[in-house]
């Protein structure tokens, strides 16, 4: 559970962070826990969710805590809001660039879904949510590492075969789907809406190519794939609709 709470006075300032609170019931669960904060403390990017610190309150517990967001994630703003494609293409290009940096440090995120993506009230989009993020060892750039959200998963990486850097692109693609009201077939992979652009056709059917053909987070930046180049502005994203403040 993620709860919002603000930090002792230090210096006469006093902060808003997000803490995020796990309860530890096995060994395996520590490992892991303990696995997210490594990740989360090499990682200082604009569009990623600040890691502040962790602390053990006790035996069974764990609190992780990062800077606050003010605003929503992007299924709670799909409540709210009806989103069009140049704000779709806006959340894309952020997330695109948080996954390139990710990709730099051989990381990959495994769980890009609307509740994992924020967007702040003036328009920043973060990724958040590194709970089952992995690591590549230098020189290694395949895993077959399984598990993830069902609907959510690249197909190489949710029949546990080997998958890479590219994984989180799949989910990526699912996200423009689903963010821009595209209709889903049994398998929950996008079916173009009669609405749809032919760009954004392009760039959801580019995100869910097969591993070898997929292309990096880097590829589909340099140079922008064309639906990236309709992206809306922050000033556009601020102006959605974001419910009242907490």
């Amino acid at each position: 559970m993620v709860f919002r709470a603000d930090t002792l006075p230090h210096h006469g300032r006093v902060s808003t962070v997000a803490v995020k609170h796990i309860t530890l019931r096995t060994r395996e669960s520590m490992l892991s826990v303990w696995h997210e904060v490594n990740i989360m403390r090499q990682l200082k990017h604009n569009n990623i969710v600040a890691f502040t610190g962790a602390i053990r309150p006790d035996n069974n517990k764990v609190c992780i805590t990062l800077k606050y967001i003010d605003g929503a994630t992007t299924a709670d703003l799909c409540l709210r809001n009806v989103l069009g494609e140049r704000h779709v293409a806006r959340i894309c290009d952020e997330v695109l660039k948080g996954l390139q940096y990710l990709n730099l440090h051989l990381i990959v995120h495994r769980d890009i879904k609307p509740d994992n993506i924020l967007v702040s009230r003036t328009g920043q989009v973060k990724i958040a949510d590194f709970g089952i993020a992995g690591q590549f060892a230098p020189g290694r750039l395949t895993d077959n590492w399984c598990g993830g959200p069902i609907g959510w998963m690249a197909p190489e990486f949710e029949a546990g075969q080997e998958y890479s850097l590219n994984v989180d692109i799949w989910a990526l693609g699912r996200l423009a789907a689903v963010l821009s009201g595209v209709q889903r077939d049994s398998r929950f992979k996008a079916v173009p809406a009669l609405s749809m652009s032919s760009t954004l056709t392009a760039f959801i059917q580019l995100c869910q190519q097969p591993r070898s053909s997929r292309p990096t987070a880097g590829r589909l930046r340099n140079p922008p794939h064309s639906f990236l180049q309709i992206a809306c502005g922050a000033e556009d994203l601020a102006r959605l609709d974001f419910g009242p403040s907490p």
